[in-house]
């Protein structure tokens, strides 16, 4: 009796040890973003057949996103490591961009009520766009 006991606690904790392996490490789909992302394909095609939609995504055409990415690359380009790679500074700036380019349209939205805006504002506006 002593004996089969024995034997089925070894059993038992042999397969307590036993791992679970995981089907996979990291999702097909995040793999495949540099082939299929928004900034793969979305953004460079709509740089070259709808410059209008990418400033309206981006608040700046694609030269000027250009010259900032040059500027800025520098700063928040990481180093990949063994375990994965870096996002690209392009895509970090992208998302950058989209976001503030968001939460102003939202900040806006929601103060319109409150906001006067003079005609020096809408000039020097368009000065600094036209300036950068």
């Amino acid at each position: 009796m002593c004996l089969i006991l024995r034997k089925e606690l070894l059993r038992a904790q042999n397969s307590k040890k036993k791992k679970i392996r995981r089907r996979w490490w990291t999702r097909l789909w995040i793999v495949r973003r540099n082939l299929y992302g928004a900034s793969e394909c979305l953004l460079k095609e709509l740089a070259v057949k709808d410059p209008d939609s990418y400033q309206n995504h981006l608040r700046m055409n694609n030269q000027q996103f250009t010259e900032l990415l040059r500027k800025e690359t520098p700063f928040i380009q990481k180093q990949n490591t063994n375990m994965r790679e870096t996002l690209h500074a392009r895509l970090k700036l992208q998302i950058a961009l989209q976001f503030l380019a968001s939460v102003r349209n939202a900040i806006y939205e929601a103060l319109q009520d409150y906001i006067k805006e003079s005609a020096q504002y809408h000039y020097g506006m368009a000065k600094i766009q036209n300036d950068f």
